[in-house]
């Protein structure tokens, strides 16, 4: 059985990202974007290239 998993935080970490990265890693181009929304106050973007939105910016 597969499982989905969501986790609020104030940070976004390397664990955060790991199977993002790996997804990038297994399918390269065909990845649109990698993305976290998280529970922080500004959206930006990692070194490794995964995007960190706030939920806020999500909508009212």
């Amino acid at each position: 059985m597969r499982r989905a998993g969501a986790k609020l935080s104030p940070t976004v970490d390397d664990h955060d990202v790991k199977h993002l990265n790996w997804l990038h890693r297994q399918i390269h181009d065909r990845l649109v974007d990698r993305v976290v929304v998280y529970t922080g106050k500004y959206a930006y973007r990692r070194q490794d290239g995964v995007a960190a939105i706030p939920l806020t910016l999500l909508g009212p």
